[in-house]
């Protein structure tokens, strides 16, 4: 795929998708995750949700926060055609105090699915970890997974800003 150059958008781009952190005890759609990703800042929240869709409020709340944490007074709001996700999108716009650009919505959503894979990937990993750590299992359902998935969201988005510093060579 060639890159392509965004810089010349003029409201930032927020992409939402969700995920399933499925594991060998739980089927696949028992642990939905909501990822959501800044394009101008790099940041990335995931949260774990009780269910896709608006049925369960918690995916609207957490993208209204991580809108609010944003602090941007317009945006993009970017997802792909599944109507679950438009449906939060939806109803987030009503309750945002900021302007949500349109067009917005695409066939696909690349850029969302590429980082619900890092979370899936980061989130595995440090289940791993923590289970070899303590040396015994973590159910599914346990606390500390929720805490896990909200923290990689954070880790992803920390140590992204950090490659994206450049540190010069030292003059000799």
């Amino acid at each position: 795929h060639r890159v392509v150059d965004k810089s010349d958008e003029q409201y930032p781009t927020i992409s939402v998708d969700y995920g399933f952190l499925g594991t060998p005890e739980c089927a696949a759609t028992d642990l939905p995750i909501l990822v959501v990703r800044d394009r101008w800042s790099k940041s990335v929240w995931s949260h774990p949700v009780p269910s896709k869709g608006v049925e369960n409020p918690q995916g609207s709340r957490c993208l209204l926060g991580d809108l609010r944490e944003m602090g941007y007074q317009r945006v993009v709001l970017k997802s792909d055609q599944e109507l679950v996700v438009r449906t939060v999108c939806a109803s987030v716009q009503g309750s945002f105090s900021g302007e949500v650009v349109p067009n917005g919505h695409e066939r696909s959503n690349g850029e969302a699915e590429a980082t619900v894979k890092q979370v899936h990937g980061l989130v595995r990993m440090l289940h791993e970890a923590l289970r070899f750590r303590v040396g015994a299992e973590i159910p599914p359902r346990h606390p500390v997974l929720a805490w896990l998935i909200e923290h990689a969201g954070t880790l992803l988005t920390f140590y992204k800003r950090l490659s994206l510093i450049h540190i010069s060579e030292p003059t000799r």
